[in-house]
């Protein structure tokens, strides 16, 4: 019976079976330095003086020693004692595996909830409040410079109107940013996180690459699937009104208008027009007409609607504007983009 149940277990099953022996030995079990602090009720650094070096009295973790010729570290937060603030020169993905854990970024507070994930962008400024034995916090850090939050925008710079928007500022600003995504409820991401710890912690052959192709997947599931709010140290808030604007583009690209979404929202029209040029840099009409020529391309490449049919589905009646559109935005006619 124990054999049958063997082989009918799915390789996702039989790999957790053996993480779960990891995360019992490795990151629920207290270790020497949370022994300690749990005693002394106060931080002990865990690191050599080697790891870290001081700018404006701020401590500065270095990622000379964390990496140690690695492209990627991934290790688990000390828990019972407040973790003193200080900054990176790398980026560093906080994954909140369990429990909770507040806390103070660029001076503002954040909690983390389970199964949520924290981009801190190199130069960001944090402590992480005390948390307790069943709050299990995992820190991942990269060598490659390259990868930051300018990255992710470069990344998927196809992808969402309000992402777009979001990192275009980030793009334009210092460092010193920070992405949070509510992702405790999306079942994809939790699985690529599995996998990561599971090719890491198991030592398996080449496993800087591994991870490294399953980053961008990561980061894709997390922009078109998964809630996310962004800060700059500057004191940079995304404005709200223009949030809300793009996600109705974005969801109701073949109905919705400027009429409608300012009723909605309950603002006069033309204010509302010169605040989203202002912000974007685009007409409404223009970044719903992206929208739209998006959908479209979609449409061409996965279904077997006619043009006709896809004109109509994206919200367009005039072909000729259409056409004129699609040509502006990829060079070729509908019919010259679906042949390619």
């Amino acid at each position: 019976m124990l054999l049958l149940y063997k082989y009918l277990l799915t390789d996702f099953e039989r790999g957790y079976i053996i993480l779960e022996k990891i995360i019992t030995d490795y990151l629920y079990h207290i270790n020497s330095i949370e022994a300690k602090q749990l005693e002394n009720n106060s931080f002990h650094f865990d690191f050599p003086k080697s790891s870290v070096s001081y700018t404006d009295n701020r401590m500065v973790l270095l990622d000379t020693y964390f990496l140690n010729n690695r492209d990627i570290f991934i290790n688990k937060h000390n828990r019972f004692a407040t973790y003193p603030e200080h900054k990176h020169d790398f980026l560093e993905i906080n994954y909140m595996y369990d429990g909770k854990c507040t806390q103070i970024i660029n001076g503002k507070e954040v909690t983390l909830e389970k199964g949520n994930l924290l981009f801190l962008d190199q130069g960001s400024v944090h402590s992480i409040n005390k948390i307790g034995k069943e709050d299990i916090l995992i820190n991942i850090v990269f060598h490659n410079k390259k990868i930051d939050l300018e990255w992710l925008a470069d990344l998927n710079q196809q992808n969402s109107l309000v992402f777009n928007f979001l990192t275009q500022n980030i793009k334009n600003s210092t460092k010193h940013s920070y992405l949070l995504f509510d992702s405790h409820n999306n079942n994809h991401i939790q699985e690529i996180l599995y996998r990561i710890l599971k090719i890491y912690f198991l030592e398996e052959k080449s496993v800087d690459n591994m991870i490294n192709l399953y980053i961008p997947i990561l980061i894709t599931e997390l922009i078109t699937n998964v809630t996310y709010l962004t800060f700059r140290e500057d004191s940079f808030n995304s404005d709200s009104l223009i949030i809300q604007v793009l996600d109705e583009i974005e969801k109701n690209h073949s109905s919705v208008s400027l009429d409608s979404i300012a009723k909605k929202m309950g603002y006069n029209k033309n204010y509302l027009s010169n605040r989203i040029k202002n912000l974007t840099g685009k007409t409404f009409t223009k970044l719903l007409n992206e929208e739209k020529i998006k959908h479209s391309a979609f449409f061409l490449k996965n279904t077997d609607l006619n043009i006709e049919q896809i004109m109509f589905e994206v919200g367009y009646q005039n072909k000729t504007y259409f056409y004129k559109l699609f040509k502006e935005k990829f060079g070729c006619t509908p019919m010259q983009y679906r042949t390619r």
